[in-house]
């Protein structure tokens, strides 16, 4: 017996409620600053609305495959967000996006700086920003986020040994990226962590 429609409507408002954070968090990690992020969740989420209106009326929205779907179509709009960055459609390679990925980009305004800086969470994004981004979706999904090994591989569409190399080589190229997070302190050896 189907649903009522004012109860499908109420379980998907929980249900947006519930992963927005979520999402808005994976397209943050993924994408630079010069991305509108708010954007980009709500295209997600407007995208999963057609899905679930489409596809999966019927369906409980605790089943744990809309959850996964949910974030197969944000790591499709974050992919195709990044082509059209790098290969706009009037033609020609627009690298704006790219340059200083390799380093630690801050705002222009002093005190913007000063937040950034003494917030270990941006200055952690910024590292984190720096693992290839193929690596770094695993690395978000899985520790970031909190998902299973199962749902993150299904979500990135990855096979089983693949999904887990590039977890293990992003985590090693995060701690390799966090080094310069604690310059100043001894390193267990005794001697400077200073680079």
């Amino acid at each position: 017996m189907a649903k009522p429609k004012a109860a499908q409507t109420f379980n998907l408002r929980d249900f947006v409620q519930e992963n927005e954070k979520k999402v808005y968090a994976f397209c943050y990690h993924l994408l630079s600053a010069d991305f509108d992020i708010e954007e980009l969740s709500v295209s997600v989420f407007r995208s999963f609305g057609e899905y679930f209106r489409q596809n999966a009326p019927q369906r409980d929205l605790v089943d744990p495959s809309l959850r996964i779907r949910l974030f197969q179509i944000a790591f499709a709009q974050v992919q195709s967000a990044l082509f059209q960055a790098v290969f706009p459609a009037g033609g020609g390679r627009d690298t704006r996006v790219l340059k200083g990925l390799d380093q630690d980009v801050l705002p222009s305004k002093a005190e913007s700086r000063e937040r950034i800086v003494s917030d270990p969470e941006n200055r952690i994004h910024d590292r984190l920003a720096r693992v290839d981004f193929g690596l770094r979706a695993p690395v978000v999904l899985r520790d970031v986020l909190g998902f299973s090994d199962d749902e993150a591989s299904k979500i990135l569409s990855l096979r089983w040994g693949v999904y887990r190399h590039r977890l293990h080589r992003g985590r090693v190229d995060f701690k390799d990226a966090l080094k310069g997070l604690t310059s100043g302190q001894p390193s267990s050896k005794g001697v400077s962590a200073h680079a």
